[in-house]
């Protein structure tokens, strides 16, 4: 496990593949832009291949039965599994979104930009990435979300109480407050993949 004191943002621009965001022709705003299934935004269901769909300030998108690509703002895209339910905030003020996965899976693979990705605990992405969230069963002690990351390309940082923990490809960890700073980071082969994975990629 490689953790340290410095801050999130520190660690982020250290890692490889952290280039300088070209706002200017970046999208500002982040979009549904592609559905497949059951799709709902703000609870109204999209209709299969319906033209792109800017997200307001705090959009959420739920599948059942279905899943979706959001394009993020200055660049990247989210893939959203199938009975999986997710809130984009346009974080208005940075040039990357805060997204926040409630249930199920989702992808990440940051270009430019470099989301802030809530599950479990806060996660910084680097740019230039392939991150892969599940969503797991609360802590039974007491309750706590957690969420299985897995970093397939790029890198990732969250804070615990008193050390920073990084992750590089090919490695995991559960994310959950309470663990504290006793979170084990193991590897995981790179071509575990299944289908959410592969689609994501197309």
């Amino acid at each position: 496990m490689a953790a340290c004191r410095m801050s999130v943002a520190l660690v982020l621009a250290l890692l490889p593949g952290t280039p300088i965001v070209r706002a200017q022709s970046l999208p500002a705003a982040a979009a549904l832009v592609r559905t497949e299934g059951e799709v709902y935004l703000n609870e109204q269901l999209v209709k299969e291949g319906a033209p792109p769909v800017a997200l307001t300030d705090a959009a959420h998108i739920r599948t059942d039965k279905g899943r979706a690509r959001i394009s993020l703002k200055r660049g990247g895209t989210l893939v959203l599994g199938d009975q999986s339910s997710v809130r984009i905030l346009a974080n208005g003020g940075y040039n990357f979104n805060k997204v926040e996965l409630l249930v199920g899976s989702a992808i990440v693979l940051s270009s430019e930009s470099s989301p802030l990705v809530a599950c479990g605990t806060d996660v910084r992405l680097s740019s230039s990435g392939v991150f892969r969230f599940d969503v797991q069963p609360p802590e039974p002690a007491d309750g706590t979300p957690r969420c299985a990351l897995r970093v397939f390309d790029g890198g990732a940082a969250t804070a615990g109480p008193s050390v920073i923990y990084v992750l590089r490809g090919g490695q995991r960890m559960v994310l959950n407050r309470r663990a504290g700073d006793m979170i084990p980071v193991q590897a995981f082969p790179a071509n575990d993949l299944d289908d959410l994975d592969r689609w994501s990629r197309q």
